[in-house]
């Protein structure tokens, strides 16, 4: 199967930076300098920043309208700017360690079905999850915290 991994929009990364405020009533971010590695995935390059770097924490919702499924959660951008994930076809590897929750969405926007298993097995849950041709997209979470990582469509 082949697929087509998307992390969250430029636009979006670089009005944080820019604003250091979200869509969501979180104002005057404040960088958080990155303590731990693996810790706080950027949705933006989908890596692990390095010790020493510094992060925003903001709320982010992955769906941009409204949806029965809409939610609004924790994700983390680096401070300084940095090019959004450029491997579409695969699972990035700061994902590939953790336990990821899967959720997987009709066109609509929909939820179809859900899984949850570690980031070592995403290939053979996504190959899973888009045999239902009902499957439009399916959206990766950190499983225990639940903050959104991307969003996969087939390619």
């Amino acid at each position: 199967m082949q697929i087509r991994v998307e992390a969250i929009p430029s636009h979006v990364a670089k009005r944080i930076r820019t604003n250091r405020a979200d869509e969501h009533g979180n104002a005057h971010l404040q960088p958080i300098p990155v303590d731990e590695q693996p810790g706080y995935i950027c949705r933006h390059c989908l890596e692990d920043p390095a010790v020493g770097e510094s992060v925003y924490l903001f709320s982010y919702s992955p769906f941009d309208r409204p949806a029965p499924y809409r939610s609004v959660g924790p994700i983390f951008v680096h401070t300084t700017e940095c090019r959004r994930y450029g491997r579409p076809d695969q699972i990035p590897t700061s994902l590939r360690h953790r336990l990821l929750s899967f959720r997987a969405y009709r066109a609509d926007d929909r939820l179809v079905t859900a899984d949850v298993a570690q980031g070592a097995e995403a290939d053979g849950i996504l190959d899973h999850l888009f045999r239902d041709a009902e499957v439009a997209y399916v959206d990766i979470h950190n499983a225990r915290p639940g903050c959104f990582n991307c969003r996969v469509h087939r390619a």
